[in-house]
């Protein structure tokens, strides 16, 4: 049995030499599937004085003259990319700005739909399947992340 060398880089610069690489591979990008929760937005907003005094000032008002609460934990943005249109975009840019063949893994949080999605066309029916976890764990949070792809998909058999 022969084992394959792989050798991982991380790409910082547009500028440094891919041309001895065959893949570039996008691990972690998020589609319509996602809920991005917003509870770390609050703690962002405040290192910035002027972001911090307009958003107390209107959920001051909001919950003054409405009652309105707001719990950013419970609340969440979803990303606006279909499946396709993040492999799409992902895909581009690996092919564009490194010249490479791109490998791109849609890792949403807590569902593979995406992955599940782009496994029904044809063009990226070998796609990863992944998903990104993350568990709070008293005042943090950890997140993982876990991609899986057939066995006759990752030798390119």
């Amino acid at each position: 049995m022969n084992a394959s060398r792989t050798t991982t880089y991380r790409v910082k610069s547009r500028h440094r030499d891919f041309s001895h690489c065959r893949t570039g591979i996008s691990l972690h990008s998020h589609t319509m599937h996602s809920k991005e929760y917003l509870g770390r937005l609050p703690n962002y907003i405040a290192k910035f004085p002027i972001g911090s005094y307009i958003l107390e000032r209107e959920i001051g008002r909001l919950h003054l003259y409405q009652g309105r609460i707001f719990d950013f934990n419970k609340m969440f943005w979803t990303p606006p990319l279909s499946p396709r249109e993040a492999y799409e975009l992902e895909s581009r840019q690996i092919e564009e700005q490194l010249g490479r063949k791109a490998l791109v893994s849609l890792s949403d949080h807590d569902n593979i739909e995406s992955g599940l999605h782009l496994r029904l066309l044809e063009k990226t029916q070998r796609s990863p399947i992944s998903v990104e976890w993350t568990v709070p764990y008293e005042k943090r949070s950890f997140t993982s992340e876990c991609t899986t792809c057939r066995s006759r998909d990752a030798s390119g058999g």
